[in-house]
């Protein structure tokens, strides 16, 4: 299989070649990257007073719904702060993928759900954000249109607001 792989990615049929490495990374090692990247996040976070594996240990689901609410809040105060745990989001989302399906013949990983979690409340926050700012302006725009639908030179007059059908028409009446 290792020869049939390096055959199809490297084109090679040397066999054994030095510090040549294989296309694809055993689960074993993947395994080790995978805990690697939650222990660096779970560091990263605590730099910032973000207690990822408080939320593991706690017991009142509750009080974890608000914790993860202000550690939303602690990342999003700085865009560094996001943007940095984003990339450890994705390294660690990314290396849980290649590890299936043979990571569940293994122990759970709890951490991994917590930050994928963390990842969605600070999204659902920054989507909130974008849309705060879309209403913000729908008035501005929606005054702009008006006036460009009806121009200055246009009399009100010149509206006929009963034209088409009759009311008896209309409603049956």
């Amino acid at each position: 299989m290792k020869k049939a792989l390096r055959d199809y990615a490297q084109g090679s049929d040397d066999e054994g070649r030095e510090g040549e490495q294989a296309p694809v990374k055993e689960k074993s090692e993947l395994f080790v990257l995978l805990d690697n990247a939650i222990a660096q996040t779970v560091g990263f976070c605590k730099e910032r007073e973000i207690d990822l594996e408080g939320i593991v240990h706690g017991q009142d689901a509750f009080k974890n719904i608000a914790q993860f609410e202000q550690y939303a809040d602690r990342l999003l105060s700085l865009d560094e702060w996001r943007k940095s745990f984003y990339v450890y989001d994705n390294t660690v989302s990314g290396l849980y993928e290649a590890c299936k399906p043979e990571i569940f013949k293994q122990a759970p990983r709890p951490l991994i759900a917590v930050i994928q979690y963390l990842r969605g409340v600070i999204d659902m926050h920054v989507v909130q954000a974008d849309i705060d700012a879309v209403v913000k302006k729908f008035p501005n725009c929606l005054m702009k249109a008006w006036r460009w639908i009806t121009p200055k030179n246009l009399p009100l007059k010149s509206i006929k607001p009963n034209t088409g059908l009759s009311s008896k028409a209309r409603f049956g009446t």
